[in-house]
């Protein structure tokens, strides 16, 4: 399942890779662990090397910096996230924007917004699936960034996240999205990543399994097919396996089983 990392120029461009981009380049989890802020690391926004200074909204237009809204991977019901814009600055750095915003939800029903602040929380009775757009109305109109936040509940789905496999040297990250798809990346380096496809799963029976779709070295001895289990939080895969020179950073030892913790 997990193909060893090069230093090449991927080729490929999927609607995903924005997230895997901003996780591969490391991302600031700091900057929203404050007050306002309840959602966990591993669902936190991957923002890359997020620069505290803002910038102005008239500097990023001369500049011709697209605003965009900076948002978590998914929320639970019961959770608190504070929304901001921000623009991409110098290729991987990430600002925040300095205007004045004001913040709008739709559908309005089963969470709040405040308009001023972007402090966005689910209200806790919120079903497992529910998308709201959120949107971000900049200077009256002169920019109208929006993203959409899908609620999903653990019972429905525990995988949605960025994991790392805890034994040094080895997957970097095993991220889960909320629409069923999922990306590997071996060494997490600017906007490298190595797999890419679906996943689906059976909760009653513990079957998983990740539908190949793209990866950026030929994976030998690839097996999408296993089992799950979670351990103190941890997540095992057993079962979904590599071999040859590219498994286990060029042991060549075919590997089966994998032990995941909750990126933070």
């Amino acid at each position: 399942m997990f193909p060893h990392s090069s230093l090449k120029t991927a080729g490929l461009v999927f609607s995903i890779l924005l997230v895997a981009i901003v996780a591969a380049c490391g991302g600031d989890f700091e900057t929203y662990t404050g007050e306002e802020n309840t959602v966990p690391g591993h669902l936190l926004p991957r923002t890359a090397f997020l620069v505290e200074h803002p910038i102005s909204i008239s500097e990023a237009t001369s500049r011709n910096m697209e605003p965009y809204v900076i948002a978590p991977l998914a929320m639970e019901p019961g959770q608190t996230f504070q929304f901001v814009v921000g623009v991409f600055d110098c290729c991987i750095f990430t600002r925040p924007v300095q205007a004045d915003v004001s913040w709008t939800i739709d559908p309005r029903e089963g969470a709040t917004i405040d308009a001023a602040t972007g402090v966005f929380t689910v209200n806790p009775a919120t079903a497992h699936g529910s998308v709201f757009i959120v949107g971000a109305n900049i200077e009256n109109g002169a920019h109208t960034p929006s993203t959409e936040i899908t609620v999903f509940t653990r019972d429905m789905n525990p995988f949605i996240g960025s994991w790392r496999e805890d034994d040094a040297g080895s997957i970097g990250e095993l991220l889960f999205t909320a629409d069923g798809q999922y990306t590997v990346t071996w060494t997490m380096l600017e906007d490298y990543m190595d797999l890419f496809g679906t996943y689906e799963f059976v909760t009653a029976t513990g079957e998983i399994e990740f539908n190949f779709e793209w990866d950026r070295i030929k994976t030998a001895g690839f097996s999408g097919a296993g089992s799950f289990r979670f351990e103190e939080g941890n997540l095992i895969l057993e079962g979904i396996c590599t071999g040859g020179p590219d498994s286990q950073l060029g042991t060549g030892d075919k590997v089966c089983f994998h032990r995941f913790v909750p990126r933070s």
